[in-house]
């Protein structure tokens, strides 16, 4: 059966786990090509300032309208619950994100569910039903990881870096700065503010889709609200190629989930032939 995940990008190879098989996309998430052209824009009466900002005040901003950096400086583990809706139908998502790279990725449909884990440099995959787990790739690290959407979203300064001001696009509807990015891949990436309020309004993410799939993947955020001591988007809708998917949260919390989810199993380890020293992310 094809997993939810699946269909997020075209090319899928099959990984075997515990005795069935279960197909998988051999990159990141993470997700989405065009919503909406993106062309330059020239009339500069359309801005509320003469002056330009670097991409550092424009991080530094979007920043300040999630809640600031104190009170994303307090996320330990950032959990969110979305209701999504995609080619293959309708699916449930929800996602375990913290720093040090490190995510619990978990994906359902009425045909059962999958689960992916990464903990800095090591991935793998658990069985639900009989616990057996498998390491994978950075490919499929990086799908996992691109999962976390606001985690990326609340760390602009951290999950990427070499961030640079390209200059004025138009991004959905939207009259917004560019600012391109690198991902903890080596990926370039590219996030989206607004010119008339300095939001940070999607970001668009380069994959290695394979064959004649689209290479980037766009998402574009919707349903500002708040979330404890956060601001965060509720909704939002994500392309890849053709294909378009769309999730509402229906539950973001924060630090309520143990970190010891992160925890690498030793069986892992040992299948990995990981030595027993702490590695990135550990705690």
């Amino acid at each position: 059966m094809t997993r939810p995940a699946d269909s997020i990008i075209a090319n899928t190879r099959a990984t075997r786990l515990a005795g069935r098989m279960v197909l998988l996309p051999t990159a990141i998430i993470l997700l989405l090509a065009a919503c909406a052209p993106m062309a330059p824009w020239d009339d500069s009466s359309a801005f509320p300032s003469a002056s330009t900002p670097t991409a550092g005040d424009l991080i530094a901003r979007a920043m300040e309208l999630m809640g600031g950096r104190e009170a994303i400086a307090r996320i330990d583990v950032l959990t969110t619950v979305a209701d999504c809706d995609g080619p293959p139908g309708a699916f449930t998502t929800t996602v375990h994100a913290a720093g040090g790279q490190r995510v619990v990725f978990q994906q359902a449909d009425a045909g059962g569910a999958f689960i992916g884990h990464v903990n800095g440099d090591i991935g793998w995959m658990a069985d639900l039903g009989t616990g057996a787990v498998v390491p994978v790739e950075g490919d499929m690290r990086s799908m996992f990881l691109g999962h976390a959407f606001h985690h990326l979203a609340l760390h602009l300064d951290g999950a990427f870096r070499d961030h640079e001001l390209v200059g004025r696009s138009l991004f959905g509807d939207r009259l917004c700065w560019k600012v391109r990015m690198i991902d903890a891949f080596d990926r370039q990436a590219w996030a989206y503010f607004g010119v008339d309020d300095g939001r940070l309004d999607g970001m668009t993410l380069t994959v290695d889709a394979g064959g004649d799939a689209a290479q980037t993947v766009m998402i574009l955020y919707d349903d500002w609200r708040v979330a404890g001591d956060l601001r965060l988007f509720h909704a939002f809708a994500l392309r890849h190629g053709p294909e378009l998917w769309r999730y509402r949260f229906t539950d973001i919390r924060i630090n309520e989930q143990d970190p010891a989810i992160f925890e690498v199993p030793a069986a892992v380890r040992e299948l990995l032939g990981a030595t027993p020293e702490p590695i990135a992310g550990d705690r």
